[in-house]
């Protein structure tokens, strides 16, 4: 099963109107935010430990369709 993920980024996505076909999982979209804005990953948040990061940024894809994604089905 596929579901569509849309980005909206004037000022970050050159790209427009374009499809890509990377798997990615929802998963990915905080580690993504993260990376574009900098952000470090929180250690604690209310006061309890963060386990570690499983998503993987698909910023490289944004305006690159060919950019590899970032894990296998």
């Amino acid at each position: 099963m596929r579901d569509p993920l849309v980005i909206h980024w004037p000022k970050g996505i050159e790209a427009r109107g374009e499809i890509r076909q990377q798997f990615v999982h929802a998963v990915d979209i905080a580690a993504t935010i993260l990376d574009i804005t900098g952000a470090p990953a929180p250690a604690v948040v209310g006061g309890h430990e963060q386990i570690p990061m499983h998503g993987k940024s698909i910023a490289a894809t944004f305006d690159n369709p060919t950019a590899p994604a970032p894990r296998k089905p």
